[in-house]
């Protein structure tokens, strides 16, 4: 198996620093425009509003969990749903400390379902990465509808017409490509052999070490086992329906995460403005490299609330601090929970290593 002994490394101190900016950018944020009205939102936070926004994380994740593993079952694996929600949701709080976004995220999480489970590790890989694609359709299905809604029953102005614009043209290149590469492998999978095979003869005269782990016959057979199972897919895209079906139904969720922290502040925001907005949040997530997107999601989601909704710079800065911790942070902390009852807390403990 080709996958890492390990999940990628994350530096603590990082990581904490990585927290710490988010943190004070917020605050000097809030602060700067007003601190009476920062610290007046944060008072008046409705607690049981705010709980019921943690709650929708966790129903987001469960329909993303269930995305996952209607791939597997599509492979022939039949997860026990339970079981795999734990795994998903350690994953989920790994991959959100381990930076690199949607290139690293699915392999941490791989490496979790390969661990824990009967699935082969080529095999988690390449519908881990698979349902990272039906994340990004989700994501757009959730934008497009909540740009459509903006559009039909607000009052768009040029700004907003302008940003959607821009969207759509970046949402075509970027889906069509992943869409092409998850579907249609056979190419990819030439090139990557051809590739494989250069590098190996490039190396082996002077590192034998490193020529013997690039063995073309050995990556040859993890290759055909990885794309033999996106072959299958790509024989029947159909199959994948409700893998989308069920990450579309997760950005709803999570759009509602928002929509009801924006009420436990007693903002009276549109939904339609929620569904636009959380997507267009979790785009910067997954193209950042820094873990969780820190630090460049928070200010991106600070300011299309204030140009998409009646909320002034302050209140806006605070709905953001709590939907990240609602949303993301809540995420993590239940991943090193999951990690706990899978019994891997030593996995947890190396995680957070320097």
């Amino acid at each position: 198996m080709w996958l890492p002994a390990t999940v990628p490394p994350v530096n603590r101190r990082r990581a904490v620093e990585g927290a710490v900016v988010a943190v004070l950018l917020l605050a000097s944020l809030a602060l700067f425009a007003s601190s009476r009205a920062a610290l007046s939102t944060v008072a008046s936070v409705d607690l049981p509003v705010f709980a019921l926004a943690v709650a929708t994380t966790l129903a987001g994740l469960a329909f993303w969990s269930e995305s996952l593993a209607a791939l597997l079952r599509v492979q022939g694996y039949r997860p026990r749903p339970r079981r795999f929600l734990v795994v998903f949701l350690a994953g989920t709080g790994l991959r959100g400390l381990v930076p690199g976004g949607s290139s690293s995220g699915p392999a941490v999480l791989a490496y979790l379902v390969a661990r824990t489970t009967d699935v082969p590790g080529e095999t988690s890989a390449a519908m881990a990465y698979v349902a990272e694609v039906c994340l990004w359709i989700g994501s757009a299905v959730v934008a497009t509808t909540g740009m459509v809604a903006l559009l039909l029953f607000g009052r768009p102005t040029a700004d907003v017409l302008g940003l959607a614009g821009a969207l759509v043209v970046l949402a075509t290149v970027v889906f069509g490509l992943l869409v092409y590469g998850a579907f249609r492998p056979t190419r990819i999978e030439r090139r990557l052999r051809g590739a494989v095979r250069r590098l190996h003869d490039a190396v082996e005269p002077r590192s034998a070490r490193l020529a013997e782990a690039l063995d073309p016959d050995g990556v040859e057979a993890s290759l055909d086992r990885f794309f033999g199972s996106l072959r299958q897919l790509a024989a029947d895209p159909r199959r994948a329906s409700p893998a989308v079906g069920a990450a579309v139904a997760g950005w709803f969720v999570h759009a509602t995460t928002l929509y009801v922290v924006l009420l436990a502040v007693d903002v009276r925001a549109s939904y339609a403005a929620a569904l636009f907005v959380v997507p267009v949040g979790g785009l910067a997530e997954g193209l950042s490299i820094l873990p969780g997107g820190v630090g460049s999601v928070e200010p991106g989601l600070i300011a299309l609330l204030v140009l998409l909704t009646p909320v002034d710079l302050p209140t806006a800065t605070v709905a953001v601090l709590l939907y990240r911790l609602s949303n993301y942070w809540f995420r993590v902390v239940l991943g090193f929970l999951a990690l706990s009852l899978l019994g891997l807390g030593d996995l947890a403990g190396r995680a957070v290593e320097s």
